[in-house]
This record gives structure tokens, sequence and C-alpha cells, in this order.
């Protein structure tokens, strides 16, 4: 996460579950971090908050890692017209989660993550 905040210059918010290790992750390195809760890929209410803040934050550039990020980080981007980069990662079970998602974007940039808790 440094690296995308020094080394490329990209101002970048994250957005990610509440509670997630990657909301605090990214607090810790001072990566301005947001809760949003995403139920699932068919979850309107955060895909209405993905898209406000990718306008409030005038976000270029979208990067989604893997499932319910992906399309609700997508079709917010794409509603936008905005380009949207997405990485597979290989999920490993770990403690009772299953899969770490992810998303980032960049310009005045932007993360979206999704820590999926036991189901």
């Amino acid at each position: 996460m440094r690296f995308l905040v020094t080394a490329l210059l990209w101002l970048v918010v994250v957005a990610c579950q509440p509670g997630s290790g990657l909301l605090a992750e990214a607090r810790a390195a001072g990566v301005d971090a947001v809760v949003v809760r995403m139920r699932g890929a068919a979850d309107l209410g955060a895909l209405w908050a993905l898209r406000r803040l990718m306008r409030t934050h005038a976000v270029s550039l979208v990067h989604t890692h893997s499932s319910t990020d992906s399309w609700l980080g997508a079709l917010a981007a794409r509603s936008l017209r905005l380009p949207v980069v997405r990485s597979r990662h290989v999920s490993i079970a770990n403690g009772g989660n299953a899969e770490v998602n992810s998303v980032t974007c960049g310009n005045a940039g932007y993360g979206v993550g999704d820590t999926s808790q036991e189901q």
C-alpha cells in the first residue's frame, strides 16, 4: 500500500468492510480509508456508496481484486465511465476468512476492499 502512495504518487482512497484487516492496514499506513459494508455482488446500497465515493474523490481509475468488490467496484466505475483494472489473487482459507478482496483506484485515487467474513 505504501508503494502506491509514495512511489507512484497516487492519491489513494480505500473502501473496506468494517473491521477488516485492510482497513487497519490502510489507516496504519496513513492512507485515507472509508468503511463501506459490501454484503454481496447485488448490494445496491454498497454500489451507490462506491459510486458516490468515486465522484466525491474525483477518481480516474478503479482497480478491483476479487469477487464482490469486482462486481460492485466495476459497476460503479463503469456507470461513471471510469476505466477498471482487475487483478485476481489466489484465495486461501485463513482463520475463518475464506477470501480477501480489494480494489484500488487512482488519481485522486480510490480503493475498495472486501474482506469476506465467515458466512
